[in-house]
């Protein structure tokens, strides 16, 4: 394993731990094309295994979240991480796969107890007096454009 992937390490498995058992977390080697080590794995691959697939030249730092399908037919979610060496040059990668099998089960079970659409649409005429509804869809919409919650907020950026 390239020397400079090994403080990775210790990231994977924190990851993984906490994210268990739901999360797996790849180290890919890029001089070996092979992987370097794995957390909480969930798939059949182990370290040492070849890498499926490779990496074309990217100048992005991370890829995802995407769709991904285990060899076990898990659905799962992913994302990529580029590691790269103090002169910039990709090393390694970093997957991390949530399998939302569970998640996905239960969104199901529970959209059929209580029959509803996940987000309705309020007829506008109606519901045009409606001002704190309307200021609350505006700071849902806000926080969700900037990737934050409002407890995440100060007092001055509220």
């Amino acid at each position: 394993m390239n020397k400079d992937l090994k403080p990775y390490i210790p990231l994977c498995d924190a990851i993984a731990a906490l994210f268990h058992p739901h999360v797996e977390v790849v180290l890919h080697d890029l001089s070996t094309k092979r992987l370097a080590h794995i957390s909480n794995a969930f798939s059949s691959r182990r370290a040492g295994d070849s890498m499926i697939g490779g990496m074309e030249e990217n100048t992005q730092d991370w890829v995802g979240p995407y769709a991904k399908s285990g060899r076990d037919s898990r659905e799962l979610k992913a994302v990529t991480i580029i590691l790269r060496n103090s002169t910039d040059k990709a090393i390694g990668m970093m997957c991390i796969n949530y399998d939302i099998s569970t998640a996905k089960s239960l969104h199901e079970a529970l959209g059929s107890f209580i029959n509803l659409p996940i987000k309705t649409e309020e007829p506008n005429a109606f519901f045009a007096q409606n001002w704190q509804a309307h200021i609350d869809e505006r700071i849902e919409a806000f926080l969700h454009v900037k990737s934050v919650s409002l407890q995440g907020l100060t007092t001055k950026k509220k």
